[in-house]
C-alpha cells in the first residue's frame, strides 16, 4: 500500500512551518504504509529559508562544549532535525528536534494491543526528540527530568523553560508575518525562497496623487496603541503579540500596549512598553485621549494582525463575481508596513473633499475583491475596529456603555461630527479576530445576551442605520441614510440621496407621477415615452403569467442594464457640495432655459429635465462625467434608454451641449460656473 501524498493550497496556520518539516521527514522515510498529506507550498518554501538558529527547537543559550544542534544524532545513529516547535517545561540549554521512526514489527503492534493500547497500522513515522547539552536525545519529559536532575542537583521548574517559551512566540511571530506575505504574493509555484519584506514607501504611495502625497505626515506626528487583555500567559497570545510588535518596530514606531491592571506585569515582562488601558471602551478613550494631549495621529490595532495588504488595479468591467474575482487577481498587491498604511489613509482624509473625515480604515473583510466594482474609498461606511485612524483635532470618543460592536457606533458618531469617514476598500488586514481570548472577545457569551444588548443600543441611538445581518447570528449591517438620526432625533444625510426641487423638474405632483409611471392625457408623447422608462424599475408589468421565452429576454434586457450601471459607477462620482438640493435646483433652472433658448417646447424641455433628474439620483455622477463622450455611450446603449425611444440618451446630449456652453464661457449660465466654487460644474 503506498504512501498517500496530497499537494493542497492550504492557509496558513501556527504549525504551518512545523507541519511541512515533518512532512519533509515523513517523504524522506521513503515508508509505504504511511499516510499523510504533503504541506502547502508556501509553507514548505518558507521553511527551507529559515536557518535552524531561528528555530524554535534551537537551545536558547548554547553552553561551552554542548553538542552543535546540526550534528544531533541518536544513539543508533539517526539524524534529528531541530524543531520548528518547543515544549513549555524545556530548560534554556536543551533543545527539541524531530527524528524519523521505523515501522513497527507485527509483534511490537500485538504487544502493544494487549496493553490496551489501539495502534494505527504504519505507526506516525516521526518522533519528537528532547536533546540535553551533551547530545543525549530523550523522548518523554519523565526520563528528560530525571537526566536533568542528575545533571544539575535540582528538579525543573516552570521558570526554566520561560525564556524558551517567550523566545519561541517571537520566533513562531515572524515567521507567522512571513507566511502571511508569501501567501499574498502567492509563492510557493517554484520562484526563489527569498525572505520577503515589505514595499518601500516610496514605491506604494507613488499611487497617490501629487497633492496627497504632500499631505503624508511624519512617523514622529503617529501614536500607535495596541488594545489587549489577558493574552500575555497563553502561548498563542504571546505569539500574536510579538507578531503586531515586530511589524510596528520593523517599521520604526514603538505601540503603547493599553492592557488590563492584571495583565499589566504579563506585558511588561515580555518587554513590551505597557499601561493600564482597563475596559475595551475605557482602553480605547484612553489612547485617544493621550494622542490628543501630545498632538499626534491616533492609530488604534488590533494584537493579532499578521499583514497589512493593499490592491491597486483595474476595476471591474461588470458587476459580477467572476469579473470582480478576475479584477482582484489581476491587480498589483502591495505588502505594507502598519506606518505605511496609517500615513496613507492620513493622506487620503487630509485631501479629500469637504466635508473633510477626521476617521480613516480599511475594508472590513478579509478580500477586497468585490470593491473592483465599486468606488476605492467610501465616505459613509463602516470602519473596522482592528486598525483606523483618527486624525487631529477629532474629539469624538467611545460610548463607555458599549461593551462590543463599539467600532459601529464610533463611525456614526464621526459621520455625524465631521460629516464622513474615510474607508480604503482596497486595503485589508489579514487577522484572526472574533474568537480570539482575551480582549473583546471575552465580553461575548455563549447565548449573545451581551451582543443583543450592544445591538440594542445602536438601534436606539441610531435609528434606521442598521438591520439584522441574515447570514451571521447577533451580527449586523450598517447602511447610513439621509433620514438617519441620533439621540437628539437630529436628521442627517449621506452621500447616497439629493433633493430635487419642484422648480427644477416641473411640480411635485409631476415628479410623484413620474416615479410611479403613471402619464395624464395632456402629458406629451415626448414626456409619456421619458416618464414611462421609470428607473429601476421593472421594464415591463406583467398582468398575466409570461411564456418562458419572455421571461427569459427579460432577465437579458436585466442583466445588460445592470452591467451598464456597473460602468457607469466607475466614472467619477458628484461632490458633496454640487449635490445640495440649491446647487442642483439653480443648474437645472439654467439648463431649462438653455433648451428654451434652443427652440424646444417647454413641455419637451420638462422632458429633458425628468429624463436628466432621474439618472442623476440614480447614478450621482460628476457633471464633468454626465457630459462625457463615455456616459453619452453608455446611456444610448442602454435597455432602459431603449424602452424610453431614446428620450434619455437625447436629454444626455443636450446636457452635454449645455455643459460645454457653460464650460467655454459663452452664454447662458456664466454666472453659476465661473468656478468650482459655484455650480460646481467643473468638478
Amino acid at each position: 500500500k503506498k504512501a498517500t501524498r496530497k499537494n493542497r493550497i492550504g492557509l496558513i496556520r501556527k504549525n504551518s512551518l512545523r507541519s511541512a518539516l515533518v512532512a519533509d521527514l515523513k517523504a524522506k522515510t521513503g515508508r509505504k504504509d504511511l499516510k499523510f498529506e504533503t504541506a502547502p507550498k508556501i509553507a514548505d518554501k518558507t521553511r527551507r529559508t529559515v536557518p535552524v538558529e531561528q528555530r524554535a527547537g534551537y537551545p536558547v543559550k548554547l553552553p561551552n562544549g554542548a553538542m552543535n544542534p546540526k550534528n544531533w544524532k541518536t544513539f543508533m545513529g539517526v539524524n534529528v532535525e531541530v524543531d520548528f516547535s518547543r515544549a513549555p517545561w524545556l530548560p534554556d540549554t536543551w533543545g527539541q528536534g524531530v527524528k524519523k521512526t521505523l515501522p513497527l514489527t507485527e509483534n511490537a503492534v500485538k504487544a502493544r494491543e494487549r496493553n490496551g493500547k489501539q495502534m494505527k497500522k504504519g505507526g506516525g513515522g516521526i518522533l519528537t526528540t528532547f536533546v540535553a547539552p551533551d547530545g543525549k536525545c530523550f523522548f518523554h519529559k519523565q526520563t528528560s527530568e530525571a537526566y536533568f536532575l542528575k545533571v544539575e542537583g535540582r528538579p525543573m521548574t516552570e521558570e526554566d523553560g520561560f525564556n524558551g517559551r517567550v523566545r519561541m512566540a517571537k520566533l513562531q511571530a515572524e515567521q507567522q508575518v512571513q507566511l502571511a506575505r508569501a501567501q499574498i504574493k502567492d509563492l510557493g509555484n517554484g520562484r526563489h525562497p527569498e525572505m520577503i519584506g515589505t514595499e518601500k514607501d516610496e514605491t506604494f504611495f507613488k499611487i497617490l496623487s501629487p497633492s496627497e502625497r504632500r499631505c503624508l505626515p511624519k512617523t514622529t506626528e503617529l501614536y500607535f496603541a495596541v488594545v489587549s487583555a489577558r493574552r500575555a500567559k497563553n502561548p498563542e497570545g504571546v505569539r500574536d503579540i510579538f507578531m503586531v510588535q515586530t511589524q510596528l518596530v520593523e517599521a520604526g514606531a514603538t505601540p503603547i500596549w493599553y492592557v488590563d491592571e492584571d495583565s499589566l506585569q504579563d506585558y511588561q515582562a515580555l518587554g513590551l512598553k505597557a499601561v493600564v488601558g482597563g475596559k475595551l471602551t475605557e482602553a480605547r478613550n484612553k489612547a485617544l485621549q493621550e494622542a490628543r494631549k501630545q498632538g499626534k495621529i491616533c492609530i488604534q490595532v488590533s494584537d493579532d494582525i499578521s499583514a497589512w495588504e493593499y490592491r491597486e488595479g483595474k476595476p471591474a468591467k461588470v458587476k459580477t463575481d467572476d469579473a470582480n474575482n478576475a479584477a482582484h487577481a489581476a491587480s498589483r498587491r502591495y505588502i505594507i508596513t502598519p506606518v505605511a498604511a496609517a500615513k496613507f489613509i492620513t493622506a487620503k482624509m487630509r485631501s479629500a473633499d469637504d466635508p473633510k473625515p477626521k476617521l480613516g480604515g480599511v475594508y472590513m473583510l478579509g478580500s477586497c475583491s468585490r470593491s473592483f466594482s465599486a468606488n476605492p474609498f467610501g465616505r459613509h461606511h463602516f470602519i473596522l475596529g482592528d486598525f483606523f485612524v483618527v486624525d487631529l483635532l477629532s474629539k469624538v470618543d467611545f460610548d463607555p456603555q458599549m461593551k462590543l460592536k463599539e467600532d459601529y457606533d464610533f463611525t456614526c458618531a464621526h459621520i455625524k461630527a465631521h460629516g464622513s469617514v474615510m474607508r480604503c476598500n482596497r486595503m485589508t488586514l489579514n487577522v484572526k479576530h472574533y474568537d480570539n481570548g482575551g480582549g473583546a472577545c471575552a465580553n461575548r457569551d455563549k447565548k449573545g445576551e451581551e451582543e443583543k444588548r450592544n445591538i440594542a443600543i445602536l438601534n436606539k441611538k441610531w435609528p434606521g442605520v442598521f438591520r439584522s445581518n441574515p447570514k451571521r447570528k447577533n451580527e449586523v449591517i450598517m447602511r447610513w441614510k439621509k433620514t438617519c438620526q441620533d439621540s437628539g432625533n437630529e436628521s442627517n444625510c449621506d452621500d447616497a440621496t439629493v433633493k430635487v426641487s419642484s422648480a427644477s423638474v416641473g411640480k411635485r405632483r409631476g415628479m410623484k407621477a413620474a416615479r410611479k409611471g403613471v402619464v395624464k392625457r395632456s402629458t406629451s408623447n415626448v414626456q409619456a415615452a421619458a416618464l414611462k422608462a421609470k428607473v429601476k424599475k421593472p421594464f415591463l408589468k406583467l398582468a398575466v403569467k409570461p411564456k418562458a421565452s419572455a421571461i427569459k429576454g427579460l432577465r437579458k434586457l436585466k442583466h445588460q442594464q445592470d452591467e451598464i450601471e456597473a460602468k457607469i459607477r466607475l466614472l467619477p462620482k458628484v461632490a458633496l457640495d454640487d449635490k445640495t438640493e440649491d446647487r442642483f435646483s439653480l443648474l437645472m433652472d439654467r439648463f431649462r432655459k438653455y433648451l428654451l433658448r434652443r427652440g424646444l417646447k417647454d413641455t419637451s424641455a420638462k422632458a429633458y429635465l425628468t429624463c436628466f433628474s432621474l439618472l442623476f439620483m440614480r447614478d450621482f455622477r460628476s457633471y464633468e462625467a454626465s457630459a462625457g463622450e463615455d456616459y453619452k455611450a453608455l446611456i444610448k446603449a442602454s435597455p432602459q434608454n431603449k424602452n424610453a425611444h431614446g428620450q434619455f440618451h437625447a436629454a444626455v446630449s443636450h446636457f452635454r451641449s449645455f455643459y460645454q456652453e457653460c464650460k467655454c464661457g459663452q452664454k447662458g449660465i456664466k454666472g453659476a460656473c465661473k468656478s468650482e466654487s459655484m455650480g460646481g460644474i467643473h468638478r
